[in-house]
């Protein structure tokens, strides 16, 4: 797998047993995800909770954070 995509063969992947991620992103926007860590601190309150995750290629450092099952 590589996000929600099955890699090599593409075709006939079956995905029980897996673990698909949460979210991903396409390589236009990036080429290598170093994740993460969840902030639990409270100088930030509004980041609290939030996994923050790096793309080490692009440099960019992005976050998301979860409301019951929904990906905000």
């Amino acid at each position: 797998m590589e996000g929600f995509d099955c890699w090599i063969p593409a075709t006939g992947c079956d995905t029980s047993g897996k673990v698909m991620p949460v979210t991903a992103y396409p390589h236009t926007e990036g080429c290598s995800v170093t994740g993460g860590y969840v902030y639990r601190g409270s100088l930030i309150p509004e980041l609290h909770g939030h996994y923050f995750y790096a793309d080490w290629c692009n440099g960019w450092v992005r976050s998301f954070e979860f409301a019951g099952d929904t990906l905000l």
